[in-house]
């Protein structure tokens, strides 16, 4: 998970969240709903600080995504918070960790703050598309 393509999963994860959500009886959507985005929610900020902050149970998946190709920065001490910048597809130079760049932290916790806006937006086009 990174900043450039948290966002468009979580719109799609939306929109399957809000499909998955017709198909069960009215009393059942409600919780479902609220289940399925916490769940989200909670996976997403989760994978996503701990790839930021380069803790050690995200070195898996970063190794992972590495060895199959994935540009993860000059900086092997800091792969996560390189993905999380750069995503894989860009190279910005962005040596040292967090702490390192107060302008780009800022821009993080921004960023951050935005997931359950993206998540919502989902449901929201998909219940636009229905009624369309």
């Amino acid at each position: 998970m990174s900043f450039f393509l948290d966002w468009w999963m979580l719109i799609l994860l939306g929109v399957f969240g809000a499909f998955v959500s017709t198909k069960l009886k009215q009393k059942h959507r409600k919780i479902f709903t609220a289940s399925y985005f916490i769940g989200i929610l909670a996976l997403f900020y989760i994978v996503s600080a701990a790839m930021y902050a380069n803790l050690d149970f995200a070195m898996p998946l970063l190794n992972w995504l590495q060895d199959n190709g994935v540009y993860m920065g000059e900086n092997q001490e800091n792969i996560g918070f390189n993905f999380m910048i750069n995503s894989g597809v860009f190279s910005f130079d962005v040596e040292g960790g967090p702490s390192s760049h107060p302008t780009i932290l800022f821009v993080s916790i921004l960023l951050f703050a935005t997931y359950s806006f993206w998540l919502l937006l989902g449901l929201k086009m998909f219940k636009f598309k229905k009624i369309a």
